[in-house]
Protein backbone atom coordinates (compact mmCIF):
# COMPACT_ATOMS: atom_id res chain seq x y z
CA UNK A 1 0.00 0.00 0.00
CA UNK A 2 2.73 2.50 1.01
CA UNK A 3 4.30 1.67 -2.88
CA UNK A 4 0.38 2.23 -4.21
CA UNK A 5 0.48 5.37 -2.41
CA UNK A 6 3.86 6.91 -3.82
CA UNK A 7 2.61 5.40 -7.20
CA UNK A 8 -1.00 7.73 -6.79
CA UNK A 9 1.06 10.89 -5.93
CA UNK A 10 3.64 10.37 -9.17
CA UNK A 11 0.26 10.07 -10.97
CA UNK A 12 -1.59 13.00 -9.30
CA UNK A 13 1.60 15.20 -9.92
CA UNK A 14 1.80 14.02 -13.57
CA UNK A 15 -1.73 14.70 -14.54
CA UNK A 16 -1.40 18.12 -12.82
CA UNK A 17 1.14 18.89 -15.00
CA UNK A 18 -0.37 18.07 -18.29
CA UNK A 19 -3.67 20.54 -17.21
CA UNK A 20 -1.15 22.98 -16.73
CA UNK A 21 0.30 22.44 -19.78
CA UNK A 22 -2.97 21.74 -21.62
CA UNK A 23 -4.16 25.25 -20.16
CA UNK A 24 -0.26 26.82 -21.53
CA UNK A 25 -1.01 25.52 -25.23
CA UNK A 26 -4.54 27.07 -25.37
CA UNK A 27 -3.33 30.36 -24.25
CA UNK A 28 -0.93 30.34 -26.73
CA UNK A 29 -2.91 29.30 -29.54
CA UNK A 30 -5.64 31.53 -28.67
CA UNK A 31 -3.46 34.35 -28.96
CA UNK A 32 -1.22 33.32 -31.94
CA UNK A 33 -4.92 33.15 -33.83
CA UNK A 34 -5.54 36.62 -32.70
CA UNK A 35 -2.29 37.98 -34.26
CA UNK A 36 -2.78 35.94 -37.41
CA UNK A 37 -6.15 37.54 -38.14
CA UNK A 38 -5.14 40.83 -37.90
CA UNK A 39 -5.68 43.34 -41.12
CA UNK A 40 -2.59 43.28 -43.20
CA UNK A 41 -2.66 47.23 -43.36
CA UNK A 42 -2.40 46.96 -39.25
CA UNK A 43 0.02 46.73 -37.12
CA UNK A 44 -0.77 44.31 -34.40
CA UNK A 45 -1.14 45.84 -30.80
CA UNK A 46 1.26 44.39 -28.76
CA UNK A 47 4.12 43.84 -30.73
CA UNK A 48 6.78 42.34 -29.39
CA UNK A 49 10.62 44.18 -29.39
CA UNK A 50 12.97 43.79 -31.80
CA UNK A 51 15.30 42.25 -28.65
CA UNK A 52 12.51 39.85 -27.81
CA UNK A 53 12.75 36.36 -29.95
CA UNK A 54 10.34 34.83 -28.39
CA UNK A 55 7.42 37.14 -29.12
CA UNK A 56 5.86 36.88 -25.99
CA UNK A 57 4.52 39.94 -24.47
CA UNK A 58 3.18 40.91 -21.62
CA UNK A 59 -0.35 42.16 -22.65
CA UNK A 60 -0.57 38.13 -23.62
CA UNK A 61 0.80 37.08 -20.66
CA UNK A 62 -1.70 39.00 -19.07
CA UNK A 63 -4.70 37.57 -20.95
CA UNK A 64 -3.96 34.14 -21.28
CA UNK A 65 -6.86 33.25 -19.21
CA UNK A 66 -9.46 30.47 -20.06
CA UNK A 67 -12.75 30.95 -19.61
CA UNK A 68 -14.49 29.34 -17.03
CA UNK A 69 -16.26 26.61 -19.47
CA UNK A 70 -12.83 25.40 -20.44
CA UNK A 71 -12.14 25.64 -16.71
CA UNK A 72 -14.88 23.65 -16.05
CA UNK A 73 -14.01 21.36 -19.01
CA UNK A 74 -10.58 20.53 -18.17
CA UNK A 75 -11.33 19.56 -14.28
CA UNK A 76 -14.07 17.34 -15.53
CA UNK A 77 -11.91 15.76 -18.18
CA UNK A 78 -9.29 15.86 -14.99
CA UNK A 79 -11.49 13.86 -12.55
CA UNK A 80 -12.57 11.42 -14.94
CA UNK A 81 -9.11 10.50 -15.20
CA UNK A 82 -8.22 10.22 -11.68
CA UNK A 83 -11.54 8.00 -10.95
CA UNK A 84 -9.99 5.47 -13.79
CA UNK A 85 -6.19 5.76 -12.63
CA UNK A 86 -8.16 5.55 -8.33
CA UNK A 87 -9.79 1.99 -9.94
CA UNK A 88 -6.42 0.99 -11.74
CA UNK A 89 -4.32 1.31 -8.74
CA UNK A 90 -7.10 -0.54 -6.02
CA UNK A 91 -8.45 2.76 -4.46
CA UNK A 92 -4.64 4.19 -3.41
CA UNK A 93 -5.68 8.06 -4.81
CA UNK A 94 -8.47 7.92 -2.61
CA UNK A 95 -6.87 6.68 0.29
CA UNK A 96 -3.92 8.90 -0.03
CA UNK A 97 -6.58 11.67 -0.62
CA UNK A 98 -8.49 10.90 2.60
CA UNK A 99 -4.94 11.17 4.77
CA UNK A 100 -4.15 14.42 2.91
CA UNK A 101 -7.47 15.73 4.22
CA UNK A 102 -7.47 14.85 7.60
CA UNK A 103 -3.93 15.57 7.92
CA UNK A 104 -5.21 19.10 6.39
CA UNK A 105 -7.81 18.82 9.57
CA UNK A 106 -5.02 18.31 11.86
CA UNK A 107 -2.72 20.94 11.22
CA UNK A 108 -6.03 23.64 10.89
CA UNK A 109 -6.55 21.79 14.57
CA UNK A 110 -3.11 22.94 16.00
CA UNK A 111 -2.73 26.10 14.16
CA UNK A 112 -6.27 27.37 15.13
CA UNK A 113 -6.24 25.87 18.91
CA UNK A 114 -9.85 24.00 18.02
CA UNK A 115 -12.20 22.72 20.70
CA UNK A 116 -13.11 19.10 19.82
CA UNK A 117 -16.62 20.34 19.10
CA UNK A 118 -15.44 22.26 16.27
CA UNK A 119 -13.30 19.51 14.54
CA UNK A 120 -16.44 17.42 15.21
CA UNK A 121 -17.88 20.29 12.90
CA UNK A 122 -15.62 20.68 10.30
CA UNK A 123 -14.91 17.18 9.55
CA UNK A 124 -18.66 16.32 9.29
CA UNK A 125 -19.03 19.00 6.68
CA UNK A 126 -15.77 18.05 4.94
CA UNK A 127 -17.22 14.52 4.74
CA UNK A 128 -20.48 15.87 3.30
CA UNK A 129 -18.62 17.71 0.58
CA UNK A 130 -16.72 14.96 -0.71
CA UNK A 131 -19.58 12.74 -0.67
CA UNK A 132 -21.32 14.89 -2.37
CA UNK A 133 -18.91 15.87 -5.08
CA UNK A 134 -17.41 12.62 -5.04
CA UNK A 135 -14.10 14.20 -5.09
CA UNK A 136 -10.70 11.77 -5.13
CA UNK A 137 -9.17 15.06 -4.44
CA UNK A 138 -7.86 15.89 -1.00
CA UNK A 139 -9.35 19.12 0.67
CA UNK A 140 -6.66 21.52 2.07
CA UNK A 141 -8.75 23.69 4.29
CA UNK A 142 -6.17 26.18 5.28
CA UNK A 143 -6.10 27.35 1.04
CA UNK A 144 -7.58 30.47 0.11
CA UNK A 145 -10.10 29.35 -2.16
CA UNK A 146 -11.20 26.28 0.30
CA UNK A 147 -14.60 25.35 -0.49
CA UNK A 148 -15.16 24.81 3.20
CA UNK A 149 -14.31 28.15 3.82
CA UNK A 150 -17.97 28.97 4.73
CA UNK A 151 -18.40 26.16 7.27
CA UNK A 152 -15.35 26.98 8.59
CA UNK A 153 -15.54 30.54 9.63
CA UNK A 154 -19.39 29.68 11.29
CA UNK A 155 -17.89 27.42 13.72
CA UNK A 156 -14.95 29.99 14.68
CA UNK A 157 -14.71 32.21 17.29
CA UNK A 158 -13.88 36.09 16.41
CA UNK A 159 -10.07 35.33 17.34
CA UNK A 160 -9.73 32.24 15.88
CA UNK A 161 -11.66 33.79 12.48
CA UNK A 162 -8.44 36.54 12.34
CA UNK A 163 -5.50 33.66 12.73
CA UNK A 164 -7.75 31.87 9.92
CA UNK A 165 -8.02 34.55 7.63
CA UNK A 166 -4.07 35.67 8.20
CA UNK A 167 -3.60 31.80 7.47
CA UNK A 168 -5.45 31.91 3.98
CA UNK A 169 -3.68 35.29 3.19
CA UNK A 170 -0.62 33.55 3.40
CA UNK A 171 -1.80 30.55 1.32
CA UNK A 172 -3.11 33.06 -1.09
CA UNK A 173 0.73 34.53 -1.89
CA UNK A 174 2.41 31.06 -1.58
CA UNK A 175 -0.23 29.60 -4.25
CA UNK A 176 0.46 33.24 -6.83
CA UNK A 177 4.18 32.84 -6.31
CA UNK A 178 3.76 28.96 -7.00
CA UNK A 179 1.99 29.49 -10.39
CA UNK A 180 4.05 31.80 -11.55
CA UNK A 181 6.92 29.68 -11.17
CA UNK A 182 5.41 27.20 -12.94
CA UNK A 183 3.95 28.91 -15.80
CA UNK A 184 7.60 30.31 -16.45
CA UNK A 185 9.22 27.26 -16.09
CA UNK A 186 6.48 26.01 -19.20
CA UNK A 187 7.22 29.05 -21.15
CA UNK A 188 11.35 28.86 -21.05
CA UNK A 189 10.87 25.16 -22.35
CA UNK A 190 9.51 26.58 -25.37
CA UNK A 191 11.19 30.41 -25.63
CA UNK A 192 14.56 31.58 -25.33
CA UNK A 193 14.65 34.12 -22.50
CA UNK A 194 16.92 36.88 -21.13
CA UNK A 195 17.20 37.73 -17.87
CA UNK A 196 15.26 40.76 -18.08
CA UNK A 197 12.60 38.63 -19.97
CA UNK A 198 12.24 36.30 -17.35
CA UNK A 199 11.98 39.08 -14.39
CA UNK A 200 9.34 41.13 -16.44
CA UNK A 201 7.27 37.70 -16.97
CA UNK A 202 7.68 36.64 -13.85
CA UNK A 203 6.26 40.05 -12.75
CA UNK A 204 3.77 39.98 -15.27
CA UNK A 205 2.67 36.28 -13.81
CA UNK A 206 2.33 37.32 -10.44
CA UNK A 207 0.07 40.36 -11.21
CA UNK A 208 -2.12 37.53 -13.37
CA UNK A 209 -2.42 35.22 -10.61
CA UNK A 210 -3.09 37.83 -8.43
CA UNK A 211 -6.24 38.99 -10.00
CA UNK A 212 -7.44 34.68 -10.68
CA UNK A 213 -7.27 34.30 -7.02
CA UNK A 214 -9.40 37.15 -6.06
Amino acid sequence: MRLLSHIALLVIGILVGLSIQTRIQSSEHEASHSSTTAPLNQEPENKPSADSPNGITAEQVLHSFNSPAQIKQFDAAEDASILRLNEMLGGAIANEAKTRTEASLKRLRVELDLTAAQVQSIQASTTSYLSEHDSLLPLDLLRHDSPLRGAIEQTLSAHQLIQYTELRTQHRYNWIEAQANVELAELQQTNRLTEAEKDDLFSQLVEKYTVQSQ
